[in-house]
């Protein structure tokens, strides 16, 4: 028998695994893609930081191209399509790892807990453990956030004295907690809205809070607008589905049906690829 979770109650990855028991699997999908899609530019910040700039390129397209093929299947009816675009999104998977980033970078730092829940968020949509798959990546995200958001704290304690260490502790642990609280907290927005039957595609990745990212990704989006390789779709992408504008289910399917080939390519071979494909569709 499946226990009953208040959406007010969840708050973390067990709660939310409740909730979603008996749920339609749609939902699993959607707020598992959703709170992967939020942490994004935690990733792709570290992708393009100096340290990791000669493969960033190589490795952040296969990674946003996992984020959109994850939410192609959550979000659009398919037909056959559906078949393929899993078999390529597991394919890919191989590929979206991290790279060499992920060798260079702590286990418990913001980046790897966001490129868990991209991957956990992934597995949603194409594995049968669905369940705690969806819940895991919910929980990788909110780690990701918590860390991210504590970064100064985090710094602060380990440059502390031993008679400072006990405050400085104090406020990571407050900092930590409180950003852990709010990402759940627009969780639980997600979830009302399921309920209410509501289309997330259509409604804002942070509805009714202020995006805790947004000038991590206007850094990022003018970053990518001066490359060579034309950023332009995933720049459009990523800014539509923060703001809740729904694209075309036909252009995103052949996105999500081109892609798995040219990850050998140089990866101006697949911007420009996915940025003819993008053109074709209004």
């Amino acid at each position: 028998m499946a226990i009953v979770v208040d959406i007010s109650n969840i708050v973390d990855r067990k709660s939310l695994l409740a909730w979603l028991d008996g749920k339609p699997h749609s939902f699993a999908k959607i707020v598992s893609h959703r709170a992967a899609m939020r942490v994004a530019p935690i990733y792709l910040d570290f992708l393009f930081s100096s340290e990791n700039a000669a493969t960033s390129e190589l490795t952040a397209l296969p990674l946003l191209w996992v984020n959109l093929a994850t939410g192609t299947l959550a979000y659009c009816s398919l037909g056959e399509a559906k078949n393929e675009i899993g078999h390529n999104l597991a394919t890919t998977l191989a590929f979206a790892d991290g790279g060499e980033a992920m060798l260079a970078a702590p286990l418990d730092s913001a980046f790897t807990y966001a490129i868990d829940a991209l991957t956990s968020a992934a597995y949603t949509v194409i594995g049968d453990m669905f369940l705690p798959n969806a819940a895991a990546a919910v929980s990788y995200a909110a780690e990701a956030f918590a860390v991210d958001a504590s970064i100064a704290e985090a710094a602060a304690v380990a440059a502390a004295t031993e008679n400072e260490a006990s405050v400085a502790y104090a406020a990571y642990i407050a900092r930590s907690s409180a950003a852990t609280a709010a990402f759940w907290e627009v969780v639980q927005r997600d979830c009302m809205l399921l309920i209410a039957g509501e289309k997330l595609q259509q409604i804002a990745l942070w509805p009714n809070v202020e995006n805790p990212l947004e000038a991590r990704w206007g850094d990022i989006s003018t970053l990518l607008n001066s490359r060579e390789s034309d950023w332009s779709f995933w720049i459009k992408w990523y800014l539509a589905a923060l703001r809740g504008e729904k694209l075309s289910c036909e252009m995103l399917r052949l996105v999500a049906q081109a892609a798995p080939a040219g990850w050998t390519q140089e990866p101006a071979y697949m911007s420009k690829l996915i940025a003819e494909i993008a053109r074709t569709i209004p």
